[in-house]
Parts: structure tokens; sequence; C-alpha cells
């Protein structure tokens, strides 16, 4: 195994144990109190090894997981100017909404939890099987995907009519892109995981491998026509045509090196950020972003400004799109807003100034994850 493999799963492995201990002392930093949004981003924890990559026309491993409901309990106790409401959830994570629910992933459990937006009450708690759910949630094709993380990560689907696991993909990325009747997934073997350097093409009902592609990278996105898979290794990233399954184009977009990149689409570009643990030559990048027009597959290099108190121990940050906004959340940093089509920073939001987490905007609010202090936020929603 090579030093730069080590160094990439330790950076896995020291990301998970950074979140699991309480917060340093709240940062020093002009935080304007609010509310609002974002979505997807890197990750970390643990998840078992269970069986080979995808393989073509196998059967999903399908066991009888109970759901079991646990009404959470609303905290006491003021809460923060903009936020509505904070449930308990076991260190919070990754979220997803559809089907009437808000879904979060554990950092630091199996469960995934489904909670009811109108009360704020948990209506259900999903055994997943992995070590941690501590991944991305995503919609789609009718399931819930739910991704592990760290060394080993799956990813799980779920039927939201019965609150079952009814298939899972091992040795996977940490996200999944819907689009062209299918699910796209990427591999962790660019950060040193196990399983091929492979992106897959899945039939979503049947979890069997429909292609194959020979591409690193464990963020996937889908849009503007094409599936896109961010490889964090080499700082590039590879657009597939969902027509003839081929890569029409590569394109440098972000840090050789970095771990747990994010892509995703806002304003009609697909934006590319780095995750944690980036290698020394990001200190020099000044919290740079990679804006690529699907229109020509052109590239710019960019700057996101006025992020100066994100805490040391991260070069970065946790990054997401929508609503025609950019946003970027740091260790115990409020949310920030960034609009898409200028970057310029036109918000901040409340997070725990004592926790990393995620956040996504759906049924009116922005919700927020705190991993630390085990509790999801609802923030008021501003336009």
């Amino acid at each position: 195994m090579t030093r730069a493999v080590c160094a990439r799963r330790a950076g896995i492995r020291m990301w998970r144990n950074l979140t699991r201990r309480r917060a340093i002392s709240p940062l020093a930093s002009a935080i304007v109190a609010g509310a609002v949004v974002a979505i997807v981003a890197s990750g970390c924890g643990s998840s078992p090894a269970s069986g080979s990559s995808p393989a073509g026309g196998a059967t999903p491993s399908v066991g009888p997981i109970p759901s079991t409901p646990a009404p959470a309990l609303p905290e006491t106790g003021p809460l923060p100017a903009g936020v509505l409401a904070s449930i308990p959830v076991d260190s919070a994570s990754g979220i997803g909404f559809g089907f009437g629910s808000v879904w979060i992933g554990s950092h630091r459990s199996n469960l995934l939890t489904r909670i009811d937006p109108a009360t704020g009450k948990v209506t259900a708690q999903i055994d997943t099987g992995m070590v941690s759910s501590c991944g991305t949630v995503g919609i789609g094709f009718g399931r819930v995907w739910v991704s592990g993380c760290g060394d080993d990560p799956e990813i799980v689907a779920v039927d939201p009519l019965t609150d079952q696991v009814v298939g899972r993909i091992p040795h996977t990325g940490l996200s999944v892109g819907f689009g062209a009747g299918s699910a796209w997934i990427g591999s962790v073997a660019a950060a040193g995981g196990p399983g091929p350097s492979m992106a897959y093409r899945l039939n979503p009902k049947t979890l069997a491998v429909q292609e194959r592609f020979k591409l690193p990278g464990s963020g996937v996105a889908f849009g503007a026509g094409s599936a896109w898979v961010a490889d964090e290794a080499n700082g590039t990233v590879a657009r597939i045509d969902p027509a003839t399954n081929k890569v029409i184009a590569v394109i440098p977009a972000g840090l050789p090196g970095a771990d747990g990149t994010t892509a995703g689409f806002a304003a009609g570009y697909l934006w590319v950020y780095p995750g944690f643990f980036n290698p020394p030559a990001a200190d020099k990048h000044d919290n740079k972003i990679w804006r690529i027009d699907p229109h020509g597959d052109t590239v710019t290099e960019t700057t996101l400004r006025g992020l100066s108190h994100l805490h040391p121990a991260f070069t970065t940050g946790i990054f997401a799109t929508g609503m025609g906004s950019l946003w970027l959340r740091g260790y115990g940093t409020a949310v920030y807003r960034y609009d898409a089509r200028t970057l310029r920073l036109i918000g901040a939001y409340p997070a725990d100034s004592a926790a990393i987490g995620m956040m996504a905007p759906g049924f009116g609010s922005l919700w927020v994850s705190n991993m630390d202090t085990s509790t999801l936020w609802r923030d008021r929603l501003t336009s």
C-alpha cells in the first residue's frame, strides 16, 4: 500500500474521530443569526465489508430489519434566533426529503431516522445493517438511499412504504445520482478504500449493474443530461453520456489528493468543492471552487470569500448546492450562503457552534444536522 493511500485512509478515520468528540471552544467570528439551507457532503465513519463490489444481475441482500417507532422528546430551553425547533437525533448526519418525511442518517449508529416535518416527531428508526449510516441520504425511484462512509462504505436502499431495507450495494461511494432511468454510484478506491476503482450504473429496482466504468471517485451527480463522477485522487471530473455509456470528457476540477469531493448543480453549472483533509496545496487555494459549464465543459476556478472562520483542523468545509445558491459550513461555523451566479455572500444561518454536520432545504425550512451534539435544527428559511 502506498504512502498516499495510507494517508488518505488515515484522513477518513481522522474525520470520524474528530467528529466523535465534543467540539472545541466557540470560534471567534462575527456570525449573522438568521435561517437557511444546503444539501449533501463528504463523510466519515466505518461500515463492515459485505461481499464484493456490485455484480451484474446479483440479487440484493434483503433481511427482516425492523422499523422501531421512537417519538423524540422536544428539547427544553431557549433556542438561538432563527431556529424554529431542535430535534434529538443520535449524531445526526445526512439529510434527505421525500414521501412526506425528513430522513436523517447517523454518524455513530446504524440508524436511519424518519421525521414528520409537520410535528417534528420521529416516526421510525430503521436499522440499516451498517456500522454507521453517516453518508448522504438520497431520494430517487421510490426509494431512500443512504450511504455509509469510512474505510469500507456501502449504500443501502430503503422502501418508504414499509421502512424496510430492500437491498445493499457494498464497496461504493458516498453519494448517488439519479437520471436516465438509473442510479449512478462511485467507489472509495480513489481515497484508499477497498474494491475496484469503478463507477456503476444500476437498475434502481433490482440493483443489478447495467454498466461499469473504469473511473475512480466517490462523489456522483446527475444533471445536464449526463452523469458526473468527481475523482478526488486526481482532481478531475468525468462526464458520462447515458445514451452511449461512454465517458465523453475528463475535466480538471478540484484538488488532487482531496478527500470527499462534492459535486452539485446550481444556476445551470456543476460546482466542484474539495472536502476535508486536503493536501498541503489546499492552503494556497483560499476556499477555491470549480465551476463547470456543461455547454462545452469549460471550467473556471474561483474563490468563495469571507470564510476565515473555519477551524484550523480543517482546510475546507461541508458544501452543498440548492435554491440557486452555494452553501458552506465549517466546524462550529454558521451555514454560509452564496449566490451561485455572482458568488456574493448573501447570508449566514444558525448551526450549532459546538458541532459539524450537513444541511439541506425542504418543507419550507432549512434543516441542519449537528453531529457532535446529536440534534437536528429546523431553521427559518429566508428567500
